[in-house]
């Protein structure tokens, strides 16, 4: 057995509320250390200078977060049956019976409720793969905010005892909506609307009873509810971790894979920070995101030990 299986194994034995208790003290930990100290460099991701954290300065930190990562992966089932939905979403694009790959290719034609509709047409398309008549669901609500530069998914609270369930808020910013890029319009898109809003539903469906315990993706839908009631999230200025965290490694992959697939460019793990703009660097602007600490935590508590 190689050094990572015995490591995955070893963790994998630790309680999932416990492992991700840890992973949101350590990213604290390292962002405090590193606004402290000014452990951070620039790094230029499509022309955009940002400041991310310097992890040479964070060696052992950044080890521990890959691994604890590593050992909570969501199923490869959940892997499957987004890339099964995402490739039968393509062949629709494709289609001469559908309108929606020729208005991808007139993107810069549309008006910006066109766009907004083709966008929330899309995110149909998928839903209806994905979930067919196996789930309860509903799509996304899809906001265009011309302030903003920065495109992201809300999602509302909701209770455990409702019937019907809550949609995410898609929030399209000036970046993706009326700039007629193609790239980043299919990348932002499919990366929010497909994956993440996608996840908050299977949350749901968990947290309201509405899945099996026998169904597949049983397991995947009570780790999300878990993530979020332990109330983790990426660090966006960890740059090797954040397109690999978890559901967004699911996000930046499928994403890709779809853009690709239409034979359009890519943009790579980076393709949401390209969204943002050249004065929207970290320490993030608290307005606009999650606080980050402004206090070095308390000493660090011991690691977790298996049972």
């Amino acid at each position: 057995m190689s050094d990572t299986l015995r490591t995955n194994h070893a963790l994998s034995s630790i309680p999932l509320d416990e492992r991700l208790k840890r992973v949101k003290l350590l990213q604290a930990e390292i962002l405090s250390e590193a606004q402290e100290n000014d452990y951070v460099k620039e790094s230029v991701y499509f022309g955009i200078s940002r400041k991310i954290v310097d992890e040479t300065k964070f060696t052992n930190e950044i080890l521990e977060l890959k691994a604890l990562l590593q050992s909570m992966p969501f199923s490869q089932t959940l892997h499957n049956k987004f890339t099964e939905a995402r490739r039968k979403l393509v062949d629709i694009c494709r289609s001469e019976d559908n309108d929606i790959g020729n208005r991808i290719a007139n993107l810069k034609e549309l008006s910006i409720g066109e766009q907004l509709a083709l966008a929330s047409d899309i995110i149909s398309q998928f839903n209806k793969l994905f979930f067919g008549d196996s789930y309860k669901y509903v799509e996304p609500t899809m906001d265009f905010y011309p302030e903003s530069d920065r495109s992201f998914t809300k999602n509302p609270a909701y209770e455990i005892t409702q019937t019907d369930p809550t949609p995410s808020i898609v929030q399209l910013s000036n970046n993706v909506i009326g700039t007629g890029d193609i790239n980043v319009f299919l990348n932002l898109v499919f990366h929010e609307g497909c994956v993440h809003a996608t996840m908050y539903q299977l949350e749901q469906s968990y947290a309201c009873g509405w899945i099996k315990t026998s169904d597949p993706l049983y397991q995947d839908a009570k780790q999300r509810r878990t993530i979020k009631e332990n109330g983790m999230s990426a660090a966006f200025p960890i740059s090797s971790i954040y397109p690999n965290f978890l559901e967004e490694a699911i996000a930046f992959k499928q994403s890709a894979e779809f853009v690709s697939a239409l034979g359009y460019s890519s943009l790579g793990i980076e393709d949401d920070i390209v969204l943002v703009s050249s004065d929207y660097n970290w320490p993030y602007d608290h307005a606009k995101t999650p606080k980050i600490p402004t206090q070095k935590p308390a000493k660090r508590p011991a690691k977790p030990q298996p049972e």
